[in-house]
């Protein structure tokens, strides 16, 4: 991977709940990646703008008013990871960007990612936003030569753990695939009352599976050598070897350093932990032929 120390280098995807976190904190471990928190918005761009060049205050402002569940902004968020006052944040951001009233997705996010790489010292950008697995053509468009580390796991698991958590409660009463559908100017907030309610685990495995297949599919469409995939579990098992592979997708410096020290980070413990769970066994009669279709041993 050619380093020039601008724009995106790399997304990493997956079904949400699937271990982007974990694997984020991985790769960042290395001294010149890093990844901000969640963005989400450049779909919404997307669907506004395509390709063509936009307002740039309008991209702004897109940024700006795209939230999450518990009503920050994604933009806040990120703000705080890089541990910088917000309005200075978006003030400096702001200075970044080429003088002119028009720019691309491409050229506005370029600027976006080598600013909050720079803030931390890195050369290597990557986005750890996982619902952008449902739109990878859509983000090759737009960069034509980023790579993919596509992170999957058991749905039964998933499932489990997207039952949990807010965002992904909202998407099942929206029935939505992706986050990015309803965190515009807090649209997901009409739901809200129905994904605190009753929801059938069911649900939550059928959203991870719709999200899986989507991804699965979708990967076939990107260009050669730019997509790498790889399963959760695998990543537990054999750290030093999925690692090793990651290393070498990205062509990162000083790799065998990096594999050596975020091997270290892995709980090896973290598999079938849920195996005892009522709604993991229920999930496993009921979806078993399924599961096994998809690759995963009920």
């Amino acid at each position: 991977m050619s380093q020039d120390h601008s724009g995106i280098s790399f997304f990493a995807v997956g079904t949400g709940r699937s271990g982007t976190t974990m694997f984020r904190k991985l790769l960042t471990m290395h001294s010149e990646i890093f990844m901000p928190r969640e963005t989400h918005w450049i779909p919404i761009m997307h669907d506004y703008f395509g390709l063509r060049e936009a307002p740039r205050e309008e991209l702004i402002r897109i940024m700006e008013e795209t939230y999450m569940a518990k009503g920050k902004s994604a933009l806040l968020r990120i703000a705080k990871h890089v541990k910088t006052d917000y309005d200075r944040f978006l003030s400096e951001f702001r200075k970044s960007l080429p003088e002119k009233d028009n720019l691309t997705i491409r050229e506005f996010m370029d600027c976006f990612y080598s600013y909050v790489a720079g803030t931390q010292g890195a050369s290597i950008c990557g986005d750890k936003t996982p619902d952008y697995a449902q739109c990878m053509p859509m983000l090759q468009s737009i960069w034509p030569e980023a790579r993919f580390l596509h992170i999957y796991r058991d749905g039964r698991d998933v499932a489990l753990s997207m039952s949990q958590v807010l965002s992904f409660r909202v998407q099942v009463a929206w029935q939505t695939n992706h986050w990015w559908s309803v965190a515009y100017r807090k649209t997901y907030e009409r739901e809200l009352k129905k994904a605190q309610g009753d929801l059938p685990i069911e649900s939550f495995y059928e959203l991870w599976r719709s999200r899986h297949l989507r991804a699965m599919d979708d990967r076939g469409r990107l260009k050669d050598g730019t997509y790498l995939g790889f399963r959760y579990e695998e990543l537990l098992k054999d750290p030093h070897g999925v690692l090793g592979k990651v290393g070498g997708f990205l062509e990162l410096p000083d790799t065998d350093a990096w594999v050596k020290q975020a091997q270290e980070m892995i709980r090896q413990d973290n598999v079938n932990k849920n195996a005892d769970n009522p709604d993991y066994r229920l999930l496993t009669e009921k979806y078993s032929d399924d599961l096994a279709s998809m690759g995963f041993t009920p």
